[in-house]
């Protein structure tokens, strides 16, 4: 866990360096924290020295070279942005963001302890995603997860309440589809839907899904050819 700093002065110092002005250090346990209104912008930045707790209006976090979000305010009224760091996990990151989340470009491999309400779009292209685990369960605009390793949909949003964007993943199913995304679905250079898309040109993807979700189904039900030999030897 990273080293805050501790002491009022410091603190002060430090956010007066980065041109922060309307803030407020309160204390929270063993540690002091800071709340701060308005647009909070870092960009070059290798570490970030204080911990927030709550900022009333949005936090942009680009190109800083961090791996932790250990820093980051537990809510964000606006907008939260990490975008072109070095980041692994989204430990530390907000509970409760008011508007946009984008996390797109670091070295995610799984949404785990990201935001869990997020009121605007999620974006979380260009990573390094195997799994959606963590994300939220409902989105209120588009959620885009492109060029990313997923091969299934499970833990996926399942609503959507605008566009859903999966391109570039090499996808094997499609069991796990939100029960409703509200916008357009955006699925280029998926082979696995590009067969389904070629093959029922007419069909709509919710009709993609049943289909897939009747197979599974009958699937479970048959007995494996190892079961129904040992049934047989009985």
């Amino acid at each position: 866990m990273p080293e805050f700093l501790n002491t009022l002065p410091q603190i002060e110092k430090w956010l007066e360096g980065q041109k922060i002005a309307d803030y407020q250090i309160v204390q929270s346990a063993d540690q002091l924290v800071v709340n701060a209104k308005g647009f909070i912008q870092f960009q070059g930045l290798e570490s970030i020295a204080v911990k927030f707790n709550r900022i009333e209006g949005s936090m942009s976090v680009r190109q800083c070279a961090i791996s932790t979000l250990e820093f980051a305010p537990r809510i964000v009224t606006e907008h939260f942005s990490c975008p072109d760091n070095q980041l692994s996990s989204l430990l530390g990151a907000p509970e409760y963001v008011g508007g946009n989340f984008n996390c797109v470009c670091n070295k995610l491999t799984s949404l785990r302890w990201g935001p869990q309400t997020v009121v605007g779009y999620y974006k979380c292209d260009y990573n390094q995603l195997t799994t959606l685990e963590g994300s939220p369960k409902v989105i209120d605009s588009f959620f885009s997860c492109s060029d990313n390793q997923l091969k299934t949909l499970e833990y996926c949003p399942q609503i959507i309440q605008g566009n859903f964007y999966l391109e570039c993943n090499p996808l094997e199913t499609l069991e796990y589809f939100p029960q409703r995304v509200d916008g357009d679905i955006f699925t280029t250079q998926i082979p696995y839907l590009s067969h389904l898309h070629n093959k029922f040109l007419f069909e709509s993807y919710w009709e993609f899904v049943q289909l897939e979700r009747q197979r599974s189904a009958l699937n479970a039900q048959v007995p494996r050819a190892h079961e129904r030999s040992r049934e047989y030897k009985v």
